[in-house]
């Protein structure tokens, strides 16, 4: 009798033979970059607005004013226009 831990073959050993394929290499080699993982992209793109957020909301009274003002002025044309 065989045991079965010889004749077993391990799912991750058939996808290595696809990933040789010409064609689908680029596509693997893009997706163990993240490419087409939407929480990865999603965090990038975070990353980029905290980034932009901390320049413009340098620690300034200045500009801590002027962004409340901005805000204040959105929320009362949205009450105006929209409601």
């Amino acid at each position: 009798m065989v045991e079965s831990e010889t004749i077993r073959v391990a799912g991750t050993h058939f996808y290595d033979t696809i990933k040789a394929f010409p064609v689908l290499k680029k596509t693997y080699a893009a997706q163990e970059r993240g490419v087409f993982d939407l929480y990865v992209q999603l965090g990038r793109l975070g990353l980029g607005i905290t980034a932009l957020l901390k320049v413009l909301h340098n620690g300034l009274l200045s500009r801590y004013l002027s962004w409340s003002l901005l805000g204040m002025v959105v929320l009362l044309f949205l009450a105006l226009f929209l409601l």
